[in-house]
């Protein structure tokens, strides 16, 4: 029962995470006529991504943490190996300076395609 719970807990996240993703780079988008005049654009784009992090950040634990509890609860080292890839996950993806502009960079890229 809980594996079936952190599935759909997992799926929900997925989907969750893209719709943001869309929704800042959107956001971007329109902005993108600023952003293209400035040399370096990492430091107007901070803010979305600040947001779009913390966000993603949140969508990560959630299922590490219901994973953790499940591995508590039943012994499961499934569970433990998902709390760990959360884990992994969240280290892998934490921010930096050539994250954000990257982050900028991609956005310019969607406007130049438009």
């Amino acid at each position: 029962m809980y594996f079936g719970v952190l599935g759909v807990l997992c799926l929900g996240e997925a989907i969750a995470y893209r719709v943001v993703h869309r929704q800042t780079r959107k956001r971007l988008l329109a902005r993108s006529g600023e952003l293209r005049g400035l040399a370096d654009p990492s430091e107007q784009v901070l803010p979305e991504y600040q947001q779009f992090f913390m966000i993603r950040a949140g969508l990560t634990e959630g299922p590490g943490f219901f994973a953790l509890i499940v591995h508590f609860l039943t012994g499961s080292p499934a569970a433990l190996v998902v709390a760990a890839g959360a884990l992994a996950l969240l280290a892998s993806q934490l921010p930096s300076r050539e994250r954000v502009r990257e982050f900028a960079q991609d956005a310019l890229r969607d406007y130049q395609g438009l």
